[in-house]
């Protein structure tokens, strides 16, 4: 009964903590907003050329890629996950488009979030290419004067751009 009680007030509990931690910055950092656009840029060209190692090398160590079928923990997991990938599909004409809001910075500045869509064109192996439409969210921690991808989660869409 208790574990019962303990259960059904987390939710309570973290959505009290959760005004207090997400504080949006009123005026975009213009080194932070390039640090984003930086990151979003590099990941692009790591996925058009193809480079697993480059992808994962965006991430932190114990990063987290949400996949549609399981989640995918670890560089050295998610560089064997876009290897994959990369051999199942090609992958061409991505554009990725940041949400109005994005980024979002912690109260404390070490966090950022990021949300937007992306659209591509998309050929599985031995299948003709279509155009795709996905969404992504993604926590992204501070690192010197870069960022580095802790938790990225996207959404394939079945409608075409």
């Amino acid at each position: 009964m208790k574990k019962d009680l303990l259960l059904a007030l987390i939710p309570l509990v973290i959505s009290f903590g959760v005004p207090a931690f997400a504080q949006q910055a009123s005026t975009a950092d213009p080194q932070l907003t390039q640090a984003v656009q930086t990151a979003v840029t590099k990941f692009g060209e790591a996925l058009k050329n193809k480079d697993a190692a480059a992808v994962a090398a965006l991430f932190t160590e114990d990063g987290l890629v949400v996949t549609g079928k399981e989640p995918v923990s670890g560089q050295k997991a998610i560089e064997q996950f876009f290897t994959k990938l990369f051999e199942q599909e090609q992958i061409s004409d991505l554009t990725t488009t940041l949400d109005q809001n994005s980024p979002t910075i912690s109260k404390d500045g070490k966090i950022i979030w990021i949300t937007g869509v992306w659209n591509a064109t998309v050929q599985p192996q031995d299948q003709t290419s279509a155009p795709v439409k996905g969404y992504f969210a993604s926590v992204m921690d501070r690192e010197g004067d870069g960022l580095k991808v802790r938790i990225l989660d996207e959404f394939r869409s079945t409608a075409s751009r």
